[in-house]
């Protein structure tokens, strides 16, 4: 079974660890992680994720800006993007780069980012396929 390739960018390297650490440990994923947002682009070229899990508030330049700048990019502008932040309450964040139900508020349990992984991922894959509607989650993953 091929594992599905997972980009973690935030700037706190022992969130993108422990991150990593709990993903992997399911035996389903493969994950790169990236704590400096400039780098997040040559990163995400180069390991060509599925998915990215990405920090909205960093020093560097924030996660929308880093989500806009993988739009640009042909060879990253259908990856889904999941959020995560520890300051930004769910109910009110709201951006084109982040559809409802694909933002979550630190700590997020890992079991509930692990069913929005496979939710989305399915869902990419289909619209790859198939074409498709965008992805959207279940309002429980808040």
């Amino acid at each position: 079974m091929e594992r599905t390739r997972i980009l973690v960018i935030d700037d706190e390297a022992a969130m993108t660890r422990m991150l990593r650490r709990n993903l992997e440990r399911t035996g389903r994923f493969e994950v790169r992680e990236e704590n400096h947002a400039r780098r997040a682009v040559d990163t995400a070229l180069a390991f060509q994720p599925e998915l990215v899990v990405l920090d909205v508030l960093m020093p560097e330049m924030d996660g929308t800006q880093v989500a806009a700048e993988f739009r640009q990019r042909a060879e990253l502008s259908r990856v889904p993007v999941l959020f995560l932040s520890a300051l930004v309450p769910t109910g009110d964040f709201s951006t084109a780069e982040a559809p409802p139900g694909l933002f979550f508020v630190k700590p997020v349990e890992v079991d509930v980012l692990i069913e929005a992984i496979d939710h989305v991922v399915a869902a990419s894959r289909a619209e790859a396929t198939h074409g498709g509607e965008a992805v959207t989650g279940p309002s429980t993953w808040r």
